[in-house]
C-alpha cells in the first residue's frame, strides 16, 4: 500500500493541491516557521466505505492538511496518531 501511497502523492492533482496549501502556510512550517524540506501533512484520513478505499489525498479539503517541515512532521508522526474515519 506504501508504494501505491507514493504514486498517488506523485499525481498532478496531489503536486496542484500540495501547492496550493504551501502557498497557502506561506511555504513555512505551521508549527516552527522552518522554510526547508516541507511536507503537506493529512490532519486525518477518510476511508470511503461505499468504495472500499482511502479517499485521494488531493481529494481532503484544505482544513485537513497542514504544512510542516520533515523533522516536525517525523515528531507528529511520533506523538499522534492520525485519525482515519469511516464516510
Amino acid at each position: 500500500m506504501k508504494t501505491d501511497y507514493q504514486t498517488l502523492l506523485n499525481h498532478p492533482r496531489w503536486k496542484t493541491k500540495r501547492r496550493k496549501i504551501l502557498t497557502r502556510d506561506q511555504f513555512k512550517c505551521a508549527w516552527c516557521d522552518n522554510d526547508q524540506n516541507l511536507k503537506v501533512h493529512h490532519r486525518q484520513y477518510h476511508f470511503i466505505i461505499s468504495q472500499n478505499r482511502h479517499q485521494e489525498p488531493w481529494n481532503y479539503p484544505d482544513k485537513y492538511l497542514i504544512t510542516l517541515c520533515d523533522s516536525c512532521h517525523k515528531e507528529g508522526h511520533k506523538t499522534y496518531q492520525i485519525p482515519t474515519y469511516k464516510i
